[in-house]
């Protein structure tokens, strides 16, 4: 800050002119890269500090090495472009974090100064810009091996360059689930409540390419486990019905509470990657599931087993929540809204799967409430 001050500013430049000896020059390229911030008061100042070190710094022996890097990559440039140390660190240092850092004797405090903030700034703009570059820029960021974050300050960035490309668009397969598997391993799943805090700061448009692909995935899971344990002919109706508003992408959010047979095939099949509430108490059985599901406003929860499906609008207060780890099995048999308007209660009962008796009432209910709208083959077997 005392920089600002131009009274000290001139006099501390002619000092360093007129009386300064290289290790003085080390000292002060040292606190250019370490301080170095474009923040709106100070690109004028950093021009001028630059153009003291090209004039006069680099001039002496002991500063070598950082007239050669500026021979190189154009460090101290007063245009602040670092454009080529971005591309120095991902082409010849091939994304190896330490390789780069003693290349370009950015070791100690350096590795982590605000010069470096700069580059990954750059990064994280060649990511959102060039999403096949994604993978070689994530090592600036986390320690391939210990899993410690640099630049933390900057996740939000980063997490809006890893999803904001796929907004309108689908990412090839693999790579989706190797961005999903990372930003899951390293913020967790957005959805639960505790974890939230990591995603503050990513834009709604980012978060929401997340839910989206978790949408995806939560179903698939869900659906393997379901197929499993529950009976075929309570549920490969019910499977097709909700598989068609998916593929037709009305889903807006999914979320699966699973009961104790399906806790342990989850474990043992998906590992680390499976995110879900448990029915912790309650009218359940062991091999009862639970899959919530959000359309528009409206919330449907749907049983693997014998039970309603039933529908709340989202802020109703009996409205089951998103995203928790334990669930009272009653909270999905609450008070909900009437789904077929000749019947004296709340909810709908699979009936006649296999003759589409209650299908068609569901949908018509979806789309009435909704806008949501898939033609009846689409859910037949």
């Amino acid at each position: 800050m005392i920089a600002l001050e131009d009274a000290f500013r001139s006099r501390y430049g002619v000092f360093l002119q007129q009386q300064a000896r290289g290790l003085r020059w080390k000292s002060f390229i040292r606190a250019y890269l370490v301080h170095f911030d474009l923040h709106e008061a100070y690109p004028a100042i950093y021009k001028e500090f630059a153009g003291w070190i090209v004039q006069e710094g680099l001039k002496h022996s002991v500063c070598d090495v950082w007239k050669q890097h500026h021979q190189r990559f154009g460090l101290f440039r007063t245009d602040f472009s670092v454009e080529q140390m971005a591309a120095f660190f991902m082409g010849a240092c091939a994304s190896d974090w330490d390789v780069f850092i003693q290349k370009a004797s950015m070791t100690g405090e350096l590795a982590v100064s605000g010069y470096m903030r700069a580059v990954a700034l750059i990064l994280v703009q060649c990511a959102h810009h060039h999403p096949e570059t994604a993978f070689r820029v994530i090592p600036f960021f986390v320690d391939e091996n210990s899993g410690e974050r640099r630049f933390a300050a900057l996740r939000f960035r980063l997490i809006d360059a890893l999803l904001l490309p796929w907004v309108d668009k689908k990412p090839p397969e693999k790579h989706q689930r190797d961005v999903q598997n990372w930003l899951l391993d390293q913020f967790g799943d957005l959805r639960l409540i505790a974890r939230r805090h990591q995603w503050s700061g990513a834009s709604e448009d980012a978060k929401a390419v997340m839910r989206k692909w978790l949408i995806g995935e939560t179903l698939r899971q869900f659906f393997e486990i379901i197929d499993q344990v529950a009976h075929v002919e309570h549920w490969q109706y019910r499977k097709a019905f909700w598989l068609a508003y998916y593929d037709q992408g009305h889903i807006d959010d999914a979320w699966v509470i699973v009961g104790d047979d399906a806790t342990r095939y989850a474990r043992r099949s998906f590992g680390r990657n499976f995110t879900a509430g448990q029915l912790v108490s309650g009218r359940r059985e062991k091999t009862h599931s639970v899959l919530l599901l959000r359309i528009g406003d409206y919330v449907f929860a749907e049983w693997s087993h014998n039970g309603k499906c039933r529908a709340w609008h989202k802020e109703d207060a009996a409205c089951p929540t998103f995203g928790g780890m334990e669930y009272d099995a009653d909270e999905f048999r609450t008070p909900s809204m009437k789904i077929v308007s000749d019947y004296n209660e709340d909810g709908i009962i699979h009936r006649n799967s296999d003759r589409y008796k209650w299908q068609p009432k569901l949908a018509t209910f979806i789309h009435h409430h909704t806008g949501a709208k898939v033609s009846d083959h689409a859910y037949r077997i």
